[in-house]
This record gives C-alpha cells, structure tokens and sequence, in this order.
C-alpha cells in the first residue's frame, strides 16, 4: 500500500490511482512511501545531492520524492501535464525495487518505467538517430550518469516498447527478474528469453526506428532539451 507525506486529496488520490494500475500490471502490492516538495533545497537536502533539469522526481528503494504538480515548470524541464507521467515513472521504479533489487542494466531499468509511463517520443529519437548511444554505456550506474540524456532515456524506452510489443510486456519484466551486473550472465539470459541474443535485436529495433514513420514533433522542444543538456 501507499503511504503519504505532507500532501493533499487530490494528490493521494492520484498516486493511488497510478499504483493499483501498476499493481494489476506487476501483480505486486508493494508498501510504498511518497513524499511531495514544493522547494528545490528542501527536495535536494532530502535525497542529498543536485537535481538536474531532467529530474522532476527521485525514487529510492520503496520511497518516492516527488515535486508537487505546481512546481514542475519551476524547477524542471517538464510541466504540470506531465505529473501523471512522472509520477508512474517514479512509481514504476518501485515496482521494479520488488522484482528485482538490481538495477542493473540501467537501461532495462529506465526503459520499462519510461515505457509504462509513455515518456518518450521516437520521432525524437529518430531525429537524433546519429546520436544513439551504445547500450553497453548504458549498463552500469555509473556509465549512465555519464550519458544521462534525454536520449538515453528514449532510446532506452523505445527498445523496451519494440521487445514487449514483439514478445509481450510479461516477458520483458521476466528478464528485469533476472537483471543482474553480470552482463555476460544478462546476456545469455536475454538469449534464453527472447531466442536471440541482445545485439542481433537491437539492430532489428534501429531498422525498426530509422524506417518507421511517427508523428511530427515540435522541433523547437527538442533544440530547447538538447540545449539545456549541453549548457549542463
């Protein structure tokens, strides 16, 4: 279940709603903490360390800190319509917490709460295809913070969508069961489950992206991200 710190009905009501979607989904019930701010030096002080712009909320284990939905074109790069999204990001990662403690690959991690909460855009991403990044530099933690773009997020996300469309969203959470920091051990268990290996489906999944025809995107929020990360 869900407990709440300093919030409102309406915010209760919310995030609620989004874990028992989440729970139907991972057929878990998870005890989860969330905590909302509404002040940036607060929310820093509480997680100990910088928010970039990127971040509008910050899940550890099975707590949840999260900006209030006023405070999002505040202190972020997103705005008080995408709380839904953000929050069931956060939240997914929770979920993610009781399958599996590891978190490694990060972006099997980041991909499937960027899938579920549909925060992505590949049109995006096809516009920045040359830009795409390896996924073994999105493996570990360390590596990914390195990389940390919105374009690893979407690339992650998308990769995440072609493997659960072509196979299901059940299978691709089997395999977070079996994330491990071993990525010889990950890759023969990606293998097993998904009958061919990592790399000759992430080739697939770049034919899919470079060929597919997506809906167009307001250029000008992309140039405004890519900016922002730059300037970072």
């Amino acid at each position: 279940m869900v407990k709440f710190i300093n919030t409102s009905e309406s915010l209760k009501k919310l995030v609620k709603d989004i874990y028992f979607g989440l729970s139907r989904q991972y057929k878990l019930k998870p005890n989860i903490i969330v905590e909302f701010f509404e002040d940036k030096k607060k929310f820093e002080g509480k997680i100990k360390r910088r928010l970039d712009a990127l971040e509008a909320g910050v899940a550890y284990k099975n707590r949840l800190f999260l900006f209030v939905p006023e405070k999002l074109s505040t202190y972020t790069l997103w705005t008080k319509q995408n709380t839904r999204k953000i929050y069931l990001h956060e939240m997914a990662h929770a979920f993610n917490f009781q399958l599996n403690k590891e978190i490694c690959p990060i972006w099997l991690e980041e991909g499937i709460a960027s899938y579920l909460s549909s925060m992505y855009n590949e049109r995006c991403l096809q516009l920045l295809f040359d830009k795409l990044i390896d996924f073994n530099d999105l493996f570990f933690k360390e590596d990914w913070n390195k990389q940390k773009t919105i374009i690893a997020y979407y690339q992650s996300a998308s990769f995440v969508k072609y493997l659960a469309r072509r196979y299901s969203t059940e299978t691709v959470m089997s395999l977070k069961k079996k994330s491990t920091k071993d990525k010889a051990k990950f890759e023969q268990e990606f293998s097993k489950i998904f009958k061919r290996n990592l790399h000759s489906h992430i080739s697939d999944w770049k034919a899919y992206l470079k060929n597919a025809k997506f809906k167009e995107i307001n250029t000008k929020w992309l140039r405004d991200i890519v900016k922002n990360e730059k300037s970072q």
